[in-house]
């Protein structure tokens, strides 16, 4: 256990000393262009190598995990299941709402009403098949 929390400690080192020498001061004329992208491609590469690391630890919990108490990543399974159909339920709420307001934005512009069951009914107007104008809303 105390392998990983020094991991993470190392990681998180390499990731700082990734971040400083991108965010150091710029000494223009003191600098050398070429040891500046050396020093830069040995921090990533030190930082993608404890990444793997970091990775391959949690990897191989998981599959401890997995041989030993299958029974949690069935749950774990189940939840996100759970949550990802809550999450496409609300997408499929919010895009009955907006066709809901996109058909009236519709029936305003072709000047039609919509009925109490939610589709719409036009009112018989010019260019409205079977409607020649003078029938009213209920058509002829």
């Amino acid at each position: 256990m105390s392998d990983k929390g020094n991991l993470v400690q190392q990681f998180e080192d390499a990731f700082q000393k990734s971040i400083s020498i991108l965010t150091e001061d710029d000494d223009i004329m003191g600098r050398n262009h070429q040891t500046t992208a050396n020093a830069i491609d040995e921090r990533i590469t030190h930082f993608t190598d404890l990444a793997r690391q970091l990775e391959t630890y949690f990897i191989q919990k998981r599959f401890l995990i997995y041989n030993y108490r299958p029974e949690m990543v069935l749950k774990e399974d189940t939840a996100e299941l759970k949550s990802e159909l809550v999450r496409k339920d609300e997408l499929i709420r919010k895009h009955y709402d907006k066709l809901q307001q996109w058909q009236g934005m519709l029936a305003d512009v072709q000047g039609v009403q919509p009925s109490g069951n939610g589709s719409v009914r036009p009112q018989g107007g010019v260019g409205v098949p079977g409607g020649s104008g003078a029938g009213g809303p209920m058509g002829p």
